[in-house]
């Protein structure tokens, strides 16, 4: 009976080793989990930037020759032809207008984080430029 006595708080002893053991395997599991899945998230937010930055140079390059063109003709019109200063409002209001597609294209191209914002009173949502390098 001595015998069985002596082996059953070694039994206990393993017992309870052998629960913290698996307590400790499953928190080390759902860390990795974790690990995993914000890697993970990290890669698509990686690769939604990498292709926001794109879609703006591709923008750039098809918008920022026009902007060009109208702020170069802009220039002409206001140097040769006399034209009333109503005329002057509206061509000068046309040449900021076309500063701030320029600079907001910039904005895009420079950014290292995109938000979403809420357009309007719809459900709709549109990118935004986020935090500057």
């Amino acid at each position: 009976m001595i015998e069985v006595f002596d082996a059953l708080p070694f039994m206990w002893l393993l017992a309870m080793t052998l629960v913290n053991v698996i307590h400790i395997r499953t928190k080390l599991h759902e860390s990795e989990t974790q690990r995993l899945l914000k890697e993970k998230e990290l890669q698509v937010k990686e690769t939604q930037i990498g292709t926001m930055r794109e879609v703006v140079l591709g923008m750039q390059h098809h918008i920022n020759n026009p902007i060009a063109i109208i702020t170069l003709t802009l220039h002409k019109i206001k140097r040769s032809v006399s034209v009333s200063p109503e005329l002057i409002e509206h061509l000068s209001s046309i040449e900021s207008e076309s500063k701030r597609i320029t600079q907001v294209l910039k904005e895009y191209s420079q950014t290292n984080d995109y938000g979403v914002e809420q357009i309007g009173s719809t459900s709709s949502a549109m990118a935004v430029p986020g935090k500057h390098q």
